[in-house]
């Protein structure tokens, strides 16, 4: 045999045995299983046998076409799963659409049904439009310090409405601002005013305020660019702001600011300083924990105020969190100062959303640059947010976009679509919920995909119970076709095994046939005995626990019906263990005298000589015993 047919016939005899291992190894895992619950639950692969008559292990492959018989196609039960995807009728990316105003989602539903451990993947398609329409909230700092920014915005006022109608025609745009909680140690009225860039512009101050919401969005650019030219600017005494307040109320107060339900959510944060965190409230007195409800009034001139100021705590970033992604609302960040930037870039880091950062030039300058590369920034990179409070589900989302950065595609243009991978799989039965909808969200547009989800874990026949059952010996309930022991009692699959001293009662003893030691070829006993209440009745010539010494003496022992073969400690000294009635070194001796007497005496009336006689039954100690006067 040549060299190089030797070797590639040897790759091929290892795969075969790689295989074959861990097709036993399969085999193995669904045959552990003791329950019907836990054998469905466990992997796909496995099938349960519902029938009381069925000796083997109840658990086992689907595909175990023997046991299948064995057990009866009736009487199997094996939970299957489905995934059934609702494609949206438009095709994504049609040309017509995408000059529209609608985003087009494929799919729209996903109706999965699943067991656990088995992972479910399917598509999902989001075209980006070139009209989409667009809520624009302009949030800022009326503190002293962005005295010189508030001039900037009222001048460049007519440039932002036209930047965002170069983006998208569709839109809307807001106004609100904020400072502080109106009261020590924050602010003071007795040290009002003392903005010293405003007393010398001699513009007045503003009295001081935590939140007023002045402009709701609006298309009408003259009413927008008239409020803008009102406002004024107010103090405070410490560095921190108000600013988790400000953008609670402009989040949750949606009527109030007019947010659309079919348009990109925008909310772009001007500021220059930190923010003040929930527990900072309790200075002031404010000691209740923000409820995250609209808490806005409405003033004389059409504007609204913030009213629970010196009553709530300031919210925590969570619930801003949770806000936010409950209402779509995408946050830019424009901070005018280098040191309070790293604060809020430690605050999108927490939150987890869709956002975009930058640094605010001296006076807001770059506030037209700004605005503009941070839509394009989110409307070009589009991740699916998942939910995250979803246990026992893990799921995951693989962008499938030539460009990708982490979970997101990136440099998506308008009317290119954006692909993506999701994977569902149900982990853990006893934390998933039986039935539960989850929604995956694109938040910079209108687009969500809703997954119905309904998690097979349990086996209809464990609905019908039989406890303390007499098929069990008392000693266990009867579900399913199969005896469910009470192991503090008893185990096996009738629950006739009884524990030791020494038996952990809390160790899953199995069925009583399954949970002997594993020895020679990863075989149960070795293969070379049967399972009985979990220990090895070894086969003739075979002992130890796993029956994995097998031993063999000269002779055989006189055969089967004369001895068997013991190794004992010492395995290279293996002995004969007789049965009765013989005896010996190799049990060839029998301890029946009848014959040999009756030959003794036949011999010695036939006058043969006595050491012939002695040689003849030289073999038989017992005989040897009878003439031990002749054959001394």
């Amino acid at each position: 045999m040549k060299p190089q047919f030797r070797r590639y016939r040897m790759k091929v005899l290892s795969i075969l045995s790689l295989l074959f291992r861990f097709s036993l190894a399969a085999s193995q895992i669904c045959r552990d299983q003791s329950s019907c619950n836990n054998c469905l639950q466990h992997s796909q692969e496995c099938v349960w046998c519902n029938n009381q008559n069925y000796t083997g292990s109840n658990c086992f492959e689907r595909n175990a076409t023997s046991d299948v018989a064995s057990c009866g196609e009736q009487y199997i039960v094996n939970l299957i799963s489905n995934l059934t995807v609702i494609s949206n009728d438009e095709d994504v990316g049609s040309a017509s659409q995408l000059n529209s105003s609608e985003t087009i989602v494929n799919p729209e539903q996903v109706y999965l049904s699943t067991r656990a451990n088995q992972v479910h993947r399917f598509n999902v398609s989001i075209s980006i439009p070139f009209n989409y329409p667009l809520d624009f909230y302009y949030l800022m700092d009326f503190s002293c310090s962005m005295f010189d920014d508030l001039q900037t915005i009222q001048d460049l006022s007519p440039e932002i409405i036209n930047t965002l109608e170069s983006l998208t025609s569709n839109f809307k745009v807001g106004f609100g601002a904020f400072s502080d909680k109106e009261t020590l140690p924050f602010t003071h009225e007795i040290l009002e005013p003392f903005c010293a860039d405003a007393s010398i512009a001699g513009v007045s101050e503003h009295s001081s305020f935590n939140y007023i919401h002045y402009q709701s969005l609006t298309s009408n650019r003259d009413v927008f660019l008239e409020r803008i030219k009102q406002l004024n600017i107010t103090s405070n005494l410490d560095s921190p702001e108000s600013t988790l307040e400000a953008l609670m109320q402009a989040v949750v107060c949606t009527e109030v600011i007019g947010w659309r339900p079919t348009a990109s959510h925008i909310v772009l944060l001007a500021t220059d300083a930190p923010y003040h965190i929930a527990g900072d409230g309790k200075l002031t007195g404010a000691l209740l924990p923000h409820d995250m409800k609209c808490h806005l009034s409405q003033l004389p001139d059409d504007t609204y105020q913030y009213d629970e100021s010196l009553d709530l705590d300031y919210p925590s970033i969570g619930q801003i969190q949770h806000v936010m992604l409950q209402e779509r609302i995408v946050p830019i960040f424009a901070i005018a100062s280098n040191r309070s930037i790293e604060h809020f870039k430690d605050m999108r880091e927490q939150l987890q959303l869709t956002s975009y950062i930058d640094e605010l030039n001296p006076s807001s300058a770059n506030i037209l640059d700004l605005i503009r590369e941070g839509y394009n920034s989110l409307a070009q990179n589009i991740e699916l947010l998942l939910p995250t409070d979803i246990e026992g589900v893990n799921i995951l989302v693989r962008p499938l976009c030539d460009q990708t950065s982490g979970v997101a595609c990136t440099n998506i243009a308008r009317g290119e679509t954006a692909s993506f991978e999701v994977s569902i799989e149900v982990t853990d039965c006893a934390a998933a919920q039986r039935k539960q909808n989850i929604t995956l969200r694109y938040p910079f547009l209108a687009v969500s995909i809703d997954v119905e989800l309904e998690v097979l874990c349990d086996c209809d026949c464990a609905m019908e119970l039989e406890r303390n059952s007499t098929t069990c010996n008392y000693r266990g309930d009867f579900v399913c076709a199969r005896c469910q022991c009470d192991n503090t009692r008893g185990f096996g699959r009738s629950c006739e095994c009884e524990l030791e001293e020494g038996d952990d009662p809390n160790k899953d003893q199995g069925n009583g046939n399954n949970r002997c030691p594993i020895g020679l070829n990863n075989l149960m006993c070795s293969g070379n005995g049967n399972c009985t209440c979990n220990k090895c009745e070894c086969k003739d010539d075979f002992e130890g626990d796993a029956c994995e010494n097998q031993c063999i003496c000269a002779n055989g022992c006189g055969g089967v019906s004369n001895g068997r073969c013991v190794c004992g400690r010492e395995r290279n000294n293996p002995s004969c263990m007789c049965m009765e009635p013989f005896e010996g070194k190799f049990c060839n001796c029998t301890k029946d005298t009848s014959t040999c007497t009756a030959n003794i005496e036949e011999n010695i009336e036939a006058n043969i000589e006595v050491n012939i006689l002695c040689d003849v039954i030289s073999n038989c100690i017992l005989c040897l015993a009878v003439l031990w006067q002749w054959c001394m």
